[in-house]
């Protein structure tokens, strides 16, 4: 599934699951995201660029929260 589709068809279903059911009851109102998929069509190299990104966007939310 291509992010368009996973936008226009089902209007981003589990963001909007995660945001309005979860995380505004914890009272957290921004989030920022990012879509990794279709994960079946990976190879190791592209795993491996999901690892690297996934990883960057932590410690850039570890040292926000440390500042």
């Amino acid at each position: 599934m291509t992010l368009e589709v996973y936008q226009d068809v089902y209007k981003s279903s589990g963001l909007v699951q995660l945001q309005q059911g979860i995380l505004e009851y914890c009272g957290v109102t921004i989030i920022q995201n990012n879509f990794i998929g279709p994960m079946h069509e990976f190879n190791e190299t592209d795993y491996q660029e999901v690892l690297d990104n996934v990883e960057a966007i932590a410690q850039a939310d570890k040292n926000l929260i440390a500042n």
